[in-house]
């Protein structure tokens, strides 16, 4: 049975899988790396955040300042004169709570951008992965309405000869023109359809030379896929939406803490070196000043500010961390729902299988049974399109198990790019096999 399903497919797409023209998906995914303007964007979102964390390093280190001043003087009282004034100026921070805080809040702000970045980049594999298999079966569907096609010319001329010989009334033929005119009604909205998915994929890749093919003889059945808790147990440790709404929390609660240091003093160490010929504006001998100062600032009263802003942020982290569970949840039931539907393509692809070998008997069937008076054309071609239709859904099927199970482990968080590569290695041994 699954013999007879292969030969009609592989009619269906023989023109397409005969050679290794087209571009395969791991290039077409390589392209969408360098094209792809989401992507990019969040690359640049994750430089700016290690760029915060060099920000708030600064803060902990010594800031040194210098000036230097030249002034010209005419007075009542003295003669004109020149006045230079150089002095450097070093703080370093010694005790400040709330910028050691904040040094260590910015990695969370990193963390957040790395699990933007990888779910960026795990977003573009089912983009690219679904844009890709949806133009493989536009594609395949065209040459399979192409075969369709075919078959009503065949039903046309037997119609034609039978009318000769006087076995149908004319309205056969027209039944069987007919039929032809909706294939060929079918043949051009699938290759509209193939163009379309074409512009969708390059929109994501850059423009490419066509796909390669997929292979139909990959065990769907068999292919282990595990349970649903262990889907569930990977999704909650390594999604990225998690991960980003975790760090989030972090973040938040570590907002509270440095709000609640600026109750706290802060001391730093001045050092200051001075160079000067004039006091108070006053020409005097150059004389050299060094100095160096513990300050102390002591916060006393702002009103109640201080203690505002704690309450408000701290109510912000329960937010978070209520955005964080909602965040687990939505991920489980994303992943529940595209393993359940993954399951349903394993169980739906068998039972497409023997509806197209069925329907495959019942054509050929009332092929011959027409020839022989017992059935007439309308029964033919309505077998046809029981066939056709059937193998276009084996077709979609199939296809969508490889999207349901790379959006199944996007949801989980453990897409990789080598999941490109496995589908790489079926597209071409496919190739190579027809």
């Amino acid at each position: 049975m699954k013999r007879l399903i292969s030969v009609f497919i592989s009619l269906a797409i023989l023109a397409s899988s005969a050679a290794h023209a087209g571009t395969g998906i791991q290039e077409a995914y390589e392209r969408a790396l360098k094209n792809d303007s989401i992507l990019q964007s969040a690359r640049h979102y994750q430089k700016a955040a290690e760029a915060v964390r060099d920000q708030t390093r600064a803060g902990l280190l010594p800031s040194v300042t210098g000036q230097y001043i030249a002034s010209k003087y005419d007075t009542d009282r003295y003669d004109k004169y020149d006045t230079r004034d150089l002095s450097i100026n070093l703080v370093q921070p010694v005790f400040d709570m709330g910028k050691y805080l904040q040094h260590g809040q910015s990695r969370y702000t990193l963390e957040s951008s790395n699990a933007k970045l990888k779910s960026a980049e795990s977003n573009l594999i089912v983009r690219v992965v679904t844009a890709y298999i949806n133009v493989l079966y536009a594609k395949d569907k065209v040459e399979l309405m192409k075969k369709k096609q075919d078959g009503a010319k065949e039903q046309l001329v037997q119609a034609q000869k039978m009318f000769s010989a006087g076995l149908v009334a004319v309205t056969s033929i027209h039944e069987a023109q007919a039929n032809l005119d909706t294939v060929g009604y079918d043949i051009v909205n699938a290759e509209n359809e193939y163009l379309n998915a074409m512009v969708d994929l390059e929109s994501i890749t850059g423009k490419i030379d066509g796909v390669k093919c997929l292979a139909r003889e990959f065990g769907y059945g068999v292919h282990d896929i595990g349970t649903l808790d262990e889907w569930i147990a990977t999704a909650t440790a390594n999604s990225s939406d998690v991960e980003y709404y975790r760090a989030q929390s972090k973040y938040a609660d570590d907002t509270v803490r440095i709000i609640r240091s600026q109750h706290l003093p802060t001391v730093n160490l001045i050092l200051n070196y001075r160079k000067s010929d004039q006091v108070s504006n006053i020409k005097s001998t150059e004389t050299t000043y060094k100095s160096i100062a513990a300050q102390l600032s002591v916060p006393i009263f702002n009103g109640g500010y201080t203690s505002a802003r704690v309450q408000e942020n701290r109510e912000r982290f329960y937010q978070s961390v209520s955005d964080m569970n909602s965040a687990l949840n939505d991920v489980k039931k994303k992943v529940a729902e595209s393993y359940t539907a993954l399951l349903g393509s394993k169980a739906k692809i068998a039972a497409l299988e023997r509806t197209a070998a069925s329907n495959s008997l019942a054509y050929e069937s009332n092929k011959k049974s027409m020839t022989a008076g017992v059935v007439t054309l309308v029964d033919v071609i309505n077998a046809q399109n029981n066939l056709f239709d059937s193998l276009s859904r084996l077709l979609q099927a199939k296809y969508e198990y490889f999207t349901g199970y790379t959006t199944l482990k996007y949801h989980a968080g453990v897409l990789k790019p080598s999941d490109v590569g496995f589908l790489e290695s079926i597209i071409n041994s496919e190739c190579k096999v027809n």
